[in-house]
């Protein structure tokens, strides 16, 4: 069952997605296969270091405002 969310979400992956749509993609199928309780995507910016949030899946809104901060 695993092996078919992975090979559903490489497929998802090659299809032409925007950028927030793909990292979307990304954390739900994360979520799904390794049966977490919360996944995040955090990206880091090359020249200012900052740390941003980009997708998540799972997190209260708390916790996601807390994230974010």
């Amino acid at each position: 069952m695993n092996r078919d969310l992975i090979l559903e979400s490489a497929t998802a992956l090659r299809i032409n997605l925007e950028l927030d749509a793909l990292l979307q993609e990304i954390v739900q199928s994360a979520f799904k296969c390794l049966d977490f309780g919360a996944v995040v995507l955090n990206l880091v910016h090359a020249d200012t270091r900052q740390v941003r949030v980009h997708a998540h899946i799972g997190l209260s809104d708390e916790a996601h405002r807390l994230l974010k901060d």
